[in-house]
Protein backbone atom coordinates (compact mmCIF):
# COMPACT_ATOMS: atom_id res chain seq x y z
CA UNK A 1 0.00 0.00 0.00
CA UNK A 2 2.84 2.37 0.87
CA UNK A 3 4.41 1.64 -2.47
CA UNK A 4 1.25 2.67 -4.30
CA UNK A 5 1.01 5.92 -2.33
CA UNK A 6 4.66 6.69 -3.05
CA UNK A 7 4.18 6.03 -6.77
CA UNK A 8 1.12 8.31 -6.82
CA UNK A 9 3.05 11.08 -5.05
CA UNK A 10 5.85 10.85 -7.54
CA UNK A 11 3.58 10.81 -10.58
CA UNK A 12 1.21 13.55 -9.43
CA UNK A 13 2.20 17.13 -8.93
CA UNK A 14 0.95 19.36 -6.15
CA UNK A 15 -1.86 20.97 -8.23
CA UNK A 16 -3.30 17.60 -9.22
CA UNK A 17 -3.46 16.52 -5.60
CA UNK A 18 -5.31 19.73 -4.64
CA UNK A 19 -7.71 19.23 -7.54
CA UNK A 20 -8.49 15.65 -6.41
CA UNK A 21 -9.06 16.81 -2.84
CA UNK A 22 -11.38 19.59 -4.07
CA UNK A 23 -13.26 17.10 -6.27
CA UNK A 24 -13.67 14.74 -3.30
CA UNK A 25 -15.06 17.58 -1.19
CA UNK A 26 -17.52 18.58 -3.92
CA UNK A 27 -18.74 15.00 -4.25
CA UNK A 28 -19.13 14.81 -0.47
CA UNK A 29 -21.18 18.03 -0.40
CA UNK A 30 -23.35 16.79 -3.28
CA UNK A 31 -23.98 13.51 -1.46
CA UNK A 32 -24.91 15.34 1.73
CA UNK A 33 -27.28 17.60 -0.24
CA UNK A 34 -28.94 14.55 -1.86
CA UNK A 35 -29.43 12.89 1.50
CA UNK A 36 -30.93 16.11 2.88
CA UNK A 37 -33.34 16.36 -0.07
CA UNK A 38 -34.42 12.73 0.39
CA UNK A 39 -34.97 13.31 4.10
CA UNK A 40 -37.02 16.45 3.37
CA UNK A 41 -39.12 14.54 0.82
CA UNK A 42 -39.75 11.73 3.30
CA UNK A 43 -40.75 14.25 5.96
CA UNK A 44 -43.16 15.92 3.51
CA UNK A 45 -44.74 12.54 2.67
CA UNK A 46 -45.09 11.79 6.40
CA UNK A 47 -46.80 15.13 6.99
CA UNK A 48 -49.21 14.52 4.10
CA UNK A 49 -50.03 11.05 5.43
CA UNK A 50 -50.63 12.49 8.90
CA UNK A 51 -52.96 15.11 7.40
CA UNK A 52 -54.93 12.43 5.49
CA UNK A 53 -55.19 10.31 8.61
CA UNK A 54 -56.43 13.28 10.63
CA UNK A 55 -59.02 14.09 7.92
CA UNK A 56 -60.37 10.53 7.60
CA UNK A 57 -59.28 8.74 10.74
CA UNK A 58 -61.33 9.24 13.87
CA UNK A 59 -63.40 12.15 12.64
CA UNK A 60 -66.06 10.21 10.76
CA UNK A 61 -69.46 11.11 12.05
CA UNK A 62 -72.10 8.55 12.83
CA UNK A 63 -74.02 9.15 9.59
CA UNK A 64 -70.93 8.31 7.55
CA UNK A 65 -70.32 5.13 9.58
CA UNK A 66 -73.96 4.15 9.04
CA UNK A 67 -73.59 4.82 5.31
CA UNK A 68 -70.48 2.65 5.15
CA UNK A 69 -72.24 -0.14 7.06
CA UNK A 70 -75.15 -0.02 4.60
CA UNK A 71 -72.73 -0.19 1.65
CA UNK A 72 -71.03 -3.21 3.22
CA UNK A 73 -74.39 -4.92 3.81
CA UNK A 74 -75.40 -4.27 0.19
CA UNK A 75 -72.09 -5.66 -1.09
CA UNK A 76 -72.53 -8.76 1.08
CA UNK A 77 -76.11 -9.22 -0.18
CA UNK A 78 -74.96 -8.92 -3.81
CA UNK A 79 -72.13 -11.38 -3.19
CA UNK A 80 -74.49 -13.81 -1.44
CA UNK A 81 -77.06 -13.55 -4.26
CA UNK A 82 -74.39 -14.55 -6.77
CA UNK A 83 -73.46 -17.77 -4.90
CA UNK A 84 -75.31 -21.02 -4.46
CA UNK A 85 -75.59 -21.70 -0.73
CA UNK A 86 -76.58 -24.71 1.32
CA UNK A 87 -75.61 -26.86 4.29
CA UNK A 88 -73.59 -29.36 2.21
CA UNK A 89 -72.08 -29.65 -1.25
CA UNK A 90 -74.51 -32.50 -2.05
CA UNK A 91 -77.50 -30.36 -1.12
CA UNK A 92 -76.23 -27.52 -3.32
CA UNK A 93 -75.54 -29.97 -6.18
CA UNK A 94 -79.14 -31.23 -6.04
CA UNK A 95 -80.50 -27.66 -6.05
CA UNK A 96 -78.17 -26.76 -8.90
CA UNK A 97 -79.23 -29.76 -11.00
CA UNK A 98 -82.90 -28.89 -10.50
CA UNK A 99 -82.35 -25.20 -11.30
CA UNK A 100 -80.39 -25.99 -14.47
CA UNK A 101 -83.25 -28.16 -15.69
CA UNK A 102 -85.75 -25.39 -14.94
CA UNK A 103 -83.64 -22.70 -16.65
CA UNK A 104 -83.10 -24.87 -19.71
CA UNK A 105 -86.82 -25.71 -19.77
CA UNK A 106 -87.69 -22.03 -20.23
CA UNK A 107 -86.00 -22.10 -23.65
CA UNK A 108 -86.70 -23.97 -26.89
CA UNK A 109 -84.35 -26.85 -26.12
CA UNK A 110 -84.99 -30.35 -24.89
CA UNK A 111 -82.69 -31.26 -22.03
CA UNK A 112 -81.21 -34.70 -22.55
CA UNK A 113 -78.94 -34.81 -19.50
CA UNK A 114 -77.81 -32.61 -16.61
CA UNK A 115 -74.84 -33.77 -14.57
CA UNK A 116 -73.56 -31.89 -11.52
CA UNK A 117 -70.39 -33.06 -9.79
CA UNK A 118 -71.23 -33.24 -6.07
CA UNK A 119 -67.61 -32.71 -4.96
CA UNK A 120 -66.70 -29.02 -4.83
CA UNK A 121 -63.53 -27.75 -6.48
CA UNK A 122 -61.44 -25.21 -4.56
CA UNK A 123 -60.33 -22.23 -6.66
CA UNK A 124 -58.53 -19.02 -5.68
CA UNK A 125 -61.92 -17.27 -5.81
CA UNK A 126 -63.69 -19.87 -3.65
CA UNK A 127 -65.44 -23.20 -4.08
CA UNK A 128 -67.35 -24.16 -7.22
CA UNK A 129 -69.39 -27.10 -8.46
CA UNK A 130 -68.85 -28.25 -12.04
CA UNK A 131 -71.79 -29.15 -14.26
CA UNK A 132 -72.47 -30.47 -17.78
CA UNK A 133 -75.66 -30.13 -19.83
CA UNK A 134 -76.60 -31.94 -23.04
CA UNK A 135 -79.55 -30.67 -25.09
CA UNK A 136 -81.38 -31.33 -28.31
CA UNK A 137 -81.99 -27.96 -29.91
CA UNK A 138 -84.23 -26.95 -32.75
CA UNK A 139 -81.98 -24.23 -34.17
CA UNK A 140 -79.15 -21.82 -33.43
CA UNK A 141 -81.57 -19.31 -31.96
CA UNK A 142 -82.53 -21.75 -29.21
CA UNK A 143 -78.83 -22.16 -28.38
CA UNK A 144 -78.52 -18.38 -28.02
CA UNK A 145 -81.60 -18.33 -25.77
CA UNK A 146 -80.25 -20.96 -23.39
CA UNK A 147 -76.88 -19.18 -23.19
CA UNK A 148 -78.65 -15.90 -22.42
CA UNK A 149 -80.80 -17.59 -19.77
CA UNK A 150 -77.71 -18.99 -18.06
CA UNK A 151 -75.87 -15.65 -18.26
CA UNK A 152 -78.79 -13.80 -16.63
CA UNK A 153 -79.39 -16.36 -13.88
CA UNK A 154 -78.80 -15.60 -10.22
CA UNK A 155 -77.18 -17.30 -8.43
CA UNK A 156 -74.51 -17.32 -11.12
CA UNK A 157 -74.06 -20.09 -13.67
CA UNK A 158 -70.79 -19.74 -15.57
CA UNK A 159 -70.25 -21.51 -18.89
CA UNK A 160 -66.67 -22.48 -19.66
CA UNK A 161 -67.04 -24.82 -22.65
CA UNK A 162 -69.54 -25.74 -25.32
CA UNK A 163 -70.02 -27.99 -28.31
CA UNK A 164 -72.71 -27.73 -31.00
CA UNK A 165 -73.38 -30.19 -33.81
CA UNK A 166 -76.32 -29.49 -36.11
CA UNK A 167 -77.61 -32.32 -38.31
CA UNK A 168 -79.66 -29.87 -40.34
CA UNK A 169 -80.73 -26.24 -40.20
CA UNK A 170 -83.46 -27.10 -37.73
CA UNK A 171 -82.03 -29.90 -35.53
CA UNK A 172 -78.86 -30.36 -33.55
CA UNK A 173 -77.18 -31.34 -30.34
CA UNK A 174 -75.75 -28.71 -28.08
CA UNK A 175 -73.78 -29.47 -24.94
CA UNK A 176 -71.94 -27.21 -22.57
CA UNK A 177 -70.14 -27.30 -19.26
CA UNK A 178 -69.56 -24.77 -16.58
CA UNK A 179 -69.35 -24.13 -12.90
CA UNK A 180 -71.37 -22.46 -10.17
CA UNK A 181 -69.83 -20.61 -7.20
CA UNK A 182 -70.95 -22.11 -3.90
CA UNK A 183 -70.87 -21.39 -0.17
CA UNK A 184 -71.38 -24.23 2.29
CA UNK A 185 -73.21 -22.75 5.27
CA UNK A 186 -72.48 -25.58 7.73
CA UNK A 187 -68.87 -26.70 8.10
CA UNK A 188 -68.22 -30.35 7.20
CA UNK A 189 -67.94 -32.75 10.12
CA UNK A 190 -70.14 -30.80 12.55
CA UNK A 191 -73.53 -32.10 13.54
CA UNK A 192 -76.23 -30.16 15.28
Amino acid sequence: MNQLVNQLRQSLNQRTIYALIALGCLLGFALIARIGDAAAGAEEMRLQADARLARHGGELDEAEWRSRAEEAELALANWSAAHWTGPTAGFIAAELQSAISVVAGTTDVTVIAVNVEPAPVETPQGMVLAYRVATDSRNGESVAKILAAFAAHEPMLFIDGMNAVFDSETRGRFSFSGYAPIVITEPQGESG
